[in-house]
């Protein structure tokens, strides 16, 4: 699965819509060999084109981001086992890992 399925699947699961946020929420997502953003919003979620200050930042190696974002392991666990860094507000942190694991296949 690539990040763009997994961003229409983020925008299309109805269930999720309560967990989005209000106001626009910047993340960016990097491993070694590249850097994206993508937008959070209640209205759905988005790839962000250009640069922009990310209110999280999530950063570790592809297999490890790919995991999370299919719901195969949790954010905070893959955490705690030093696999990703994660900077943001913990609040957020437990927010997007909500909004990951109930988009899990």
């Amino acid at each position: 699965m690539n990040i763009t399925e997994i961003m229409e699947n983020l925008s299309k699961n109805q269930l999720l819509k309560p967990l989005l946020y209000r106001k626009e929420v910047i993340i960016e997502v990097s491993n070694n060999e590249m850097t994206f953003f993508f937008s959070l919003h209640e209205e759905g979620v988005f790839i962000v084109d250009d640069e922009t200050s990310p209110n999280i930042r999530i950063r570790g190696k592809q297999n490890e981001l790919i995991e999370i974002f299919t719901g195969k392991i949790k954010l905070q666990q893959s955490i705690k086992m030093g696999l990703i860094k994660f900077e943001g507000t913990y609040r957020s942190l437990l927010n997007l890992e909500s909004i990951l694991w109930m988009n899990s296949e």
